[in-house]
């Protein structure tokens, strides 16, 4: 278990992102590595997100990453895919995200790439509110569903 997890935030957005707000999200993440970006509506809860960060860091802790980076594992094991398109599919971002969620794995760097994202999605003036994720939220059966299927992933 880590002693300090990896920052996550929820930026909430008065419409979908739609595709300019969309390209320039992926072009970020391309140029720009230290956090993972993914749909918050699609997540279970904030203990499911908790679960793929603990199974990514163990990945890493052995050397044992099946993507090229900390970032898209984290989309792997939150998804419980173990391809990176059915995981981007399933769990990523879309034109129709209205709720975007957040993981800076660059602690350092955190309040920086926040303000980064927020900027690029700002610009369309869409954005309702930006909070941090509670890591300590119960959200009941489903989400321990979704963690069983996050564990479960690590196994393959």
């Amino acid at each position: 278990m880590m002693e300090e997890f990896p920052p996550g935030f929820v930026v909430n957005t008065e419409t979908a992102i739609g595709s300019n707000v969309l390209n320039h999200l992926i072009n970020k993440v391309r140029n720009q590595p230290g956090f993972s970006l993914f749909d918050y509506e699609k997540v279970k809860g904030s203990r499911h997100i908790l679960a793929a960060i603990n199974n990514t860091v163990r990945r890493k802790q052995y050397n044992d990453l099946r993507a090229k980076s900390i970032e898209t594992e984290f989309i792997l094991f939150l998804s419980g895919e173990r391809q990176i398109i059915k995981a981007q599919k399933d769990i990523g971002l879309s034109e129709k995200t209205r709720k975007i969620g957040i993981i800076i794995w660059k602690i350092h760097d955190a309040e920086h790439i926040l303000k980064e994202i927020v900027n690029i999605i700002s610009k369309e003036g869409m954005i309702l509110n930006v909070h941090k994720i509670d890591y300590s939220e119960d959200n009941g059966l489903e989400e321990d569903l979704a963690i069983e299927k996050t564990t479960m992933s690590n196994l393959k």
